[in-house]
This record gives structure tokens, C-alpha cells and sequence, in this order.
């Protein structure tokens, strides 16, 4: 039978509702003071969206995404710890400044235009090994390069030379200690170029890093509530 708002006891009724206000009020407190407690990046520390120790110093990694905000992510990480940071793209150094916060990395330029507005380097694959070795070779702190271009440098060389040139590079960081990052979309290779380059690096997506959050809680509450059942 339902309960009429007669039948319903005022002061039972009131109880109840100050014994939610209490229990919601605890429930805030607790929260607030687990979030004081958390610790916080000290100096020459950085906070990371992902998980870190996937990255090995003197190892190379596929990165593979459509747009290099991972790949910036894991560049800025290290720069927060002490690292040096080179960064060799295709896209103009002033956009990757004003839109991606790289303000105080090195940027190369990979254009075969003549400028004095930016450092550039010239996108021939012998000039771009022969600059990371020299630049490796004299750098006072550890070092981590991104190369953000491989799709451009596949259509001026073609994909076999480039994978020459991709474990030049490889063997090069490995003699420095360095990191070597190689952002590259999946859509724009043939599913055997991919398959090639995964065995030369590291293959690195965003799931795989833990950047994509969402996603990751998502499969960890599924695999929960499996165990439960």
C-alpha cells in the first residue's frame, strides 16, 4: 500500500533528512582532506597524464597518432625534469610556439626554404642524421628529440630510405642515452609500412600511455565489475 503524506511521521521524516545533511557533509570532508594530502611536483619535477615508465632512456618510439599532442606531452614531461629538448618539424616553429607551449624548445624547421626568421634545416635525410648526431654529441644535458615530419619525408625519399634513415637515428640515440620520439599518423601508411616501422621502434599510442583517461577507467570498471560477477 503506498503511504499517504498523512500517514508520513514529520519528526521520523526530519531525522532522516539530517542524517543525509551528515552523512553528505562527512563524505565532503574526507574528500577535501584527501586532496591536501595528495603530493605535489616538487622542483625539477613534472606531473604526468600517463604512465611514464614506458619510457626508456636510449630507446626509440613509434608514436602513433593522428595529430603529435602525445608526443608533445611526453617532450614538455621531460623538459619539467631537466631534459633537453629538440623538437624537428614541418610545421612552422611559430605555430607550434603560440599553440602548443613550446616557447623554450629548440625547434628545427624541416624546410628547404631559404629563411632568416627561423632555425631551419634542410629535409634531405643525410643533413638531419648528421645534425642529431652533432647535436647529441655536444648537448651538456640528456637529450629528447622528436621528429615530427616522417609523412613529409616519406613522400620527398619514398618509404624504404626513410626506414634507413629511421635506424641511423635509432642507433644514434641509443650511443647517447637520448630519447627519440617519431610521431606518424596510422591512416596515412599501408598497414605493412606500419607493421615495418613497429619493429624498428617502440609502437606508443595514447591507450597505451593512459592518456586517453576515459577510456582507461572505463576498461578497469568492465574488468570490475568481470571479477565481481
Amino acid at each position: 500500500a503506498t503511504l499517504t503524506q498523512r500517514e508520513i511521521n514529520p519528526e521520523l521524516a526530519m531525522e532522516a533528512l539530517q542524517d543525509v545533511l551528515s552523512t553528505v557533509k562527512t563524505t565532503a570532508a574526507t574528500a577535501e582532506e584527501k586532496e591536501e594530502k595528495k603530493p605535489t611536483a616538487g622542483k625539477g619535477e613534472a606531473e604526468a597524464k600517463f604512465d611514464m615508465s614506458l619510457i626508456k632512456e636510449g630507446t626509440s618510439y613509434l608514436v602513433e597518432e593522428e595529430r603529435p599532442a602525445l608526443s608533445i606531452d611526453i617532450l614538455k614531461h621531460y623538459m619539467a625534469l631537466g631534459w633537453k629538448p629538440l623538437c624537428i618539424a614541418r610545421t612552422n616553429p611559430r605555430i607550434l610556439r603560440d599553440n602548443f607551449g613550446l616557447g623554450e624548445v629548440d625547434i628545427r624547421w624541416l624546410t628547404d626554404r631559404d629563411t632568416d626568421k627561423e632555425q631551419a634545416i634542410n629535409p634531405t635525410l643525410e643533413a638531419i642524421a648528421y645534425f642529431v648526431e652533432d647535436y647529441l654529441s655536444t648537448a651538456e644535458k640528456k637529450t629528447i628529440v622528436l621528429l615530427d615530419g616522417l609523412e613529409y619525408l616519406i613522400s620527398l625519399h619514398q618509404f624504404t630510405p626513410v626506414v634507413r634513415f629511421i635506424r641511423q637515428i635509432i642507433d644514434i640515440a641509443f650511443e647517447y642515452d637520448a630519447i627519440f620520439l617519431a610521431p606518424i599518423s596510422p591512416t596515412v601508411l599501408k598497414t605493412h609500412e606500419i607493421k615495418t616501422l613497429e619493429r624498428e621502434m617502440v609502437p606508443l599510442t595514447p591507450e597505451v600511455m593512459g592518456a586517453a583517461s576515459t577510456s582507461k577507467s572505463l576498461a578497469e570498471a568492465v574488468s570490475k565489475i568481470s571479477d565481481e560477477e
